[in-house]
């Protein structure tokens, strides 16, 4: 065990740790596991360190749904490059109203 001082949210989770004493810091022991775990899932209780798992699990699946969303940037880049594959299909189109009229034209020149 290891003495360590921690600093806590007003629902008593952490929100930082140290090894030496800050201020308004609260001296708690800590176990090995303590140290390989997400810190901010323990909260004091009876000035003791406990584990919430419910809390981690909810972390774990935040940060799942997190990092599958894509970034800002991302969805940026994809509404470009769907406006640019738009912009290409209407200079498609012109063109081809453009040669169907000239076709048009031909035709009834054609006729005279």
């Amino acid at each position: 065990m290891q003495i360590i001082y921690v600093s806590v949210d007003n629902n008593q989770y952490l929100t930082g740790y140290a090894t030496s004493e800050f201020e308004e810091s609260i001296q708690v022991e800590a176990d090995e596991e303590f140290f390989t775990r997400g810190f901010t899932n323990y909260k004091i209780s009876k000035k003791k360190l406990v584990y919430d798992d419910e809390r981690a699990r909810k972390q774990a699946q935040e940060k799942v749904l997190r990092d599958a969303t894509p970034s800002t940037s991302e969805q940026l880049l994809s509404v470009q490059l769907v406006a640019t594959d738009l912009f290409e299909q209407n200079l498609q189109l012109q063109q081809q109203l453009i040669d169907t009229q000239i076709a048009m034209t031909e035709l009834f020149e054609s006729t005279l």
